[in-house]
C-alpha cells in the first residue's frame, strides 16, 4: 500500500486548511517529491501521515492574512501572500529550468548520436557506391574482352578457312601438274613406231 497521496497545490491546501501558496511553500521546504503530468499541473507525493494528522484550530490567527504553518503545524517565518507566491515561483522555475536543462542535455546526446549513425550510413553508402562502380567497370572490361575474344575466334576460324582453301587449291594445282608429267613421261616410254621405207620414201631421200 501506498504511503502518500498525489495532490496538488490547491488541493493539499484545502486538506491542511491553507493557501495554495502556504502549502507549495511546505511542499518546497519539506522537499517532497513533485511530478509534472502531462496537462501541465504538478502533483506533490504527500505523506499519508501528514494529511492523517488532526489540526487545532488557531484562534488568534487572522483571518485575513493567516500565518504560513508547515504541516506539522510549526510556524514558519513570517512573509506575506506574495513573497510565498515569489518563493515558491522561483523555486518551481528552478526545477522547470533544471528539468529543461536535463532534458537539452539528453536530446543533445541523442542528436550526437544520431550524427554519429548518420555519419556512419554515408561512409557506408560510399564504400557500397564505390564498390558498385568498380562492379561496374569489370563489367564492361569483361564485356570489352568478351567480344574481343569472339572476334579473335571468328578471324582464326576465317583464317583456317583461308588456310584450307588456299591448300586445296594448291593440291589441285600439284595434281594437276603431276598428272602432266606423268603423261610426258608416259609418251617419252612409249617407243615411236619404225619408220617404214619404200618407194616413195626413197623419192623423199633423193
Amino acid at each position: 500500500m501506498s504511503d502518500h497521496q498525489m495532490m496538488t497545490y490547491a488541493e493539499f491546501g484545502e486538506a491542511i486548511g491553507r493557501s495554495a501558496a502556504a502549502a507549495r511553500a511546505i511542499c518546497v521546504r519539506k522537499r517532497w517529491k513533485r511530478i509534472v503530468g502531462n496537462d501541465g499541473k504538478a502533483k506533490i507525493a504527500i505523506p499519508l501521515e501528514v494529511l492523517e494528522k488532526p489540526r487545532k484550530p488557531r484562534p488568534n490567527a487572522r483571518p485575513v492574512d493567516p500565518p504560513v504553518d508547515d504541516a506539522d503545524g510549526q510556524p514558519v517565518e513570517r512573509a506575506d501572500a506574495r513573497s510565498v507566491d515569489s518563493a515558491v515561483e522561483s523555486a518551481d522555475t528552478l526545477t522547470v529550468v533544471a528539468i529543461l536543462r536535463e532534458q537539452v542535455a539528453r536530446l543533445e546526446e541523442d542528436l550526437e548520436r544520431t550524427r554519429t549513425d548518420l555519419d556512419e550510413a554515408r561512409a557506408a553508402l560510399e564504400a557500397e557506391r564505390v564498390r558498385a562502380a568498380q562492379v561496374e567497370v569489370l563489367t564492361v572490361l569483361l564485356e570489352i574482352e568478351r567480344k574481343r575474344a569472339e572476334e579473335a575466334q571468328e578471324a582464326g576460324a576465317r583464317r583456317v578457312e583461308e588456310v584450307q582453301e588456299a591448300s586445296n587449291r594448291r593440291i589441285e594445282d600439284l595434281k594437276a601438274e603431276r598428272d602432266r608429267w606423268a603423261a610426258q613421261a608416259e609418251r617419252l616410254a612409249t617407243p615411236a613406231p619404225p619408220e617404214r621405207r619404200g618407194f616413195f620414201g626413197w623419192l623423199r631421200r633423193a
